[in-house]
């Protein structure tokens, strides 16, 4: 007799499915920023303060109880560098940008927005919650536009100066960005740079010449404002003799420098004058109007 035997052997697999929910540190962050709007003169600069504000919100209480962020500066729009361009024109005004009151710390692009570059120029702003879930500071920045530089009058401005923030130098993206104008006025003015002095003419009765006199002054304008000038009174009578008064040139065109003008007295010849004593003297208040 053969037994067989039969065995079936059933093996049933389980698989166990595990799943795991990490907690993220969420942190959302955003920028606003003030721009700058003011009046630049040759002989004293600019100096004006804007500010960056930084708000920051953690999603859960995972995240860092402090943190440190970095705050960018790029370089406005074309042309390159900073640089105001005067609207309706080409011209341009360069500025600089710092992180220190005293001008120091050049505020510059770095961070991510060119990874692996120098990027020493941006500022690092450390955040601590505080416990809480919220977090704000503002910063201030100090623009400047050195001295000695001549440009023709009017709006000089740069209108998409951007801040960005990282979470660090070499990250990207930015976690948010804000952009702001600096405006700046250069006005249309003129001034005497050297007064006119007191103008003199010596006169004999019935000479037979014109006596003349004559003095220098000097004006200066902004660069390309085109000014007139005038004298007033331009005729007049001292002591019973005729004189009339020119200025050497009625119009110019600023150059931002000193530029020199005379202004000339003429006493026509043969006039007696009017003086009962061997010598005598008369005076006349005179004005030399700069309209511009």
């Amino acid at each position: 007799m053969k037994l067989s035997l039969k065995l079936l052997t059933s093996i049933f697999g389980a698989t166990l499915l595990f799943t795991a929910q990490l907690a993220q540190a969420a942190i959302t962050c955003s920028l606003s920023a003030t721009g700058i709007t003011s009046i630049y003169s040759s002989a004293v600069g600019t100096a004006a303060t804007g500010s960056v504000t930084v708000n920051c919100t953690r999603l859960n209480s995972d995240s860092a109880a402090n943190v440190t962020y970095y705050i960018s500066l790029d370089q406005g729009e074309p042309p390159g560098g900073r640089n105001l361009t005067r609207q309706n024109g080409a011209q341009l005004l360069a500025y600089r940008i710092f992180r220190n009151s005293d001008n120091t710390g050049s505020w510059t692009a770095g961070a991510g927005r060119n990874p692996g570059a120098n990027q020493t120029g941006g500022l690092n702003v450390p955040i601590n919650w505080a416990g809480g879930t919220n977090f704000t500071t503002t910063i201030s920045y100090f623009f400047q536009i050195a001295t000695g530089i001549n440009r023709p009058a009017g709006i000089y401005d740069d209108a998409l100066i951007k801040f960005s923030i990282f979470t660090a130098r070499n990250a990207l993206p930015a976690l948010g960005e804000a952009t702001f104008t600096a405006n700046i006025s250069i006005p249309a003015e003129c001034f005497f740079s050297t007064p006119p002095p007191t103008l003199n003419v010596n006169y004999t009765s019935f000479v037979t010449t014109n006596q003349t006199g004559s003095v220098g002054y000097s004006v200066s304008c902004t660069l390309n404002t085109n000014y007139t000038m005038a004298v007033s009174p331009a005729n007049g009578t001292l002591i019973g003799l005729n004189y009339s008064l020119v200025l050497n040139s009625a119009v110019g065109t600023g150059s931002a420098f000193p530029q020199n003008y005379t202004v000339t007295a003429t006493v026509p010849f043969g006039q007696s004058g009017i003086c009962s004593t061997g010598t005598c003297t008369g005076t006349q208040p005179t004005t030399i109007t700069i309209s511009y």
